[in-house]
């Protein structure tokens, strides 16, 4: 998806200056490096999560939720056989 800002962006290079002891020598580096495995790994789960949201937050929603429906159910029993639990909520 993003191969082409990629590509810009790995022909981005700096001049430095290295120093080695007494010594310096200017040396040309990668602004920005990306390894495809790594940072395509990233890439697909930062994707994922922007995407569909963090599993463990949705897995927690979809528990809220059930507990949710089966509150009301047994609160429903309940209100049918006593009345208390209508009134209560109320």
């Amino acid at each position: 998806q993003y191969a082409a800002e990629r590509a810009l962006l790995a022909q981005q290079t700096q001049i430095i200056e290295v120093y080695t002891g007494l010594i310096s020598h200017a040396e040309e580096i990668d602004l920005f490096a990306y390894q495809a495995f790594d940072d395509g790994v990233s890439d697909r789960v930062l994707l994922w999560d922007a995407t569909y949201g963090n599993p463990l937050e949705r897995g927690a929603g979809v528990l809220q939720g059930v507990g949710g429906v089966a509150a009301g159910v047994a609160g429903a029993g309940t209100c049918l056989e006593t009345g208390v639990e209508c009134a209560a909520c109320v």
